[in-house]
């Protein structure tokens, strides 16, 4: 790995916001965990919770929890556009960024979905795990 890009990642880990709160909604236990481990290990102080469609379905319908972070897998955008998740989940936590986890070959598909405006960040399932927690840290700074 590049030395510049190590010096970046460990700048903006050290300049992340603490105690974020993130809710991962993806079907896939394999991404769940990943996604669990990596906010572990790379967002301070941050909890997350992982749930799959019918959790999701749950949390949007529990008024006790709070999300500064939201992670949709992409079926349950393109897939599911009867659902409205991102329309819901920005409903429900105006403040939360949301970002859609997608593999890069659906990106094409954004174009013909309306709610991809509501999206603050992508995530594409080919990026690194680094790479994710790079641009999570980045998105999160500390001044916020």
């Amino acid at each position: 790995m590049n030395p510049d890009t190590i010096s970046r990642y460990v700048e903006s880990i050290s300049r992340t916001k603490k105690g974020l709160k993130v809710l991962i909604a993806d079907d896939i236990v394999v991404e769940q965990l990943m996604f669990l481990e990596m906010v572990k290990h790379y967002l301070p102080e941050s909890n997350a919770k992982a749930v799959g469609q019918f959790g999701l379905e749950s949390e949007l319908n529990d008024s006790s929890h709070i999300y500064n972070l939201v992670v949709l897998e992409e079926r349950l955008m393109i897939e599911m556009r009867d659902q409205r998740y991102v329309q819901r989940i920005r409903t429900k936590y105006p403040k939360a960024k949301i970002a859609l986890f997608i593999d890069r070959k659906n990106l094409y598909q954004l174009q013909t979905v309306s709610r991809s405006a509501a999206i603050d960040l992508m995530l594409t399932k080919c990026l690194t795990v680094e790479a994710i927690a790079e641009k999570l840290c980045l998105s999160f700074p500390e001044s916020e």
